[in-house]
């Protein structure tokens, strides 16, 4: 079951409770958002009642829960480094930049975040790129109206007609 984690308004950390107990106490205003991953919540105030404080288990479970995006990046920094080292054998032209670097050159161009300018404001080169605001993406939906298929199939997975003829 998937659980928010609280703190005091000491930052004391408390027990983690269920999302719609968390929703409910943001709505009432009664709470604030602390940080999104893991999702915490910081009480505001509050005035008498006794805290439960977190058990000492389940502290060490949200500590490590919250440094695994940590190990998940620099493995895709090790990968980078390493893709980047191998085509570096082959004599290639090749610089490195983080996506740091993407969005600083992006916010000193004065343009705004979309997947398609982030890939054109790459790198050192990202800072003298030029896009006209005549220049737009095209934009096209698959709609997925086709049923190319041999057959069709039930919830499970699991033949439900028979072969189509050819």
């Amino acid at each position: 079951m998937q659980r928010v984690c609280v703190l005091a308004h000491n930052k004391q950390p408390l027990m983690p409770c269920h999302p719609a107990r968390a929703r409910k106490l943001l709505k009432k205003g009664k709470a604030a958002v602390l940080r999104c991953y893991p999702f915490t919540i910081i009480m505001k105030h509050r005035v008498g009642g006794d805290l439960q404080p977190i058990e000492i288990k389940r502290l060490k479970k949200i500590q490590a829960q919250a440094k695994a995006p940590l190990k998940d990046a620099a493995a895709v920094n090790a990968t980078r480094y390493a893709t980047g080292n191998a085509l570096k054998g082959f004599g290639l032209p090749i610089t490195f930049s983080s996506g740091g670097r993407t969005k600083f050159n992006r916010i000193k161009l004065g343009y705004s975040k979309d997947h398609w300018i982030d890939a054109a404001c790459v790198g050192e080169s990202g800072a003298q790129i030029v896009i006209p605001q005549a220049i737009t993406p095209l934009i096209i939906t698959a709609k997925g109206r086709g049923s190319r298929q041999k057959c069709r199939m039930n919830q499970y997975g699991f033949p439900r007609t028979s072969p189509k003829k050819q």
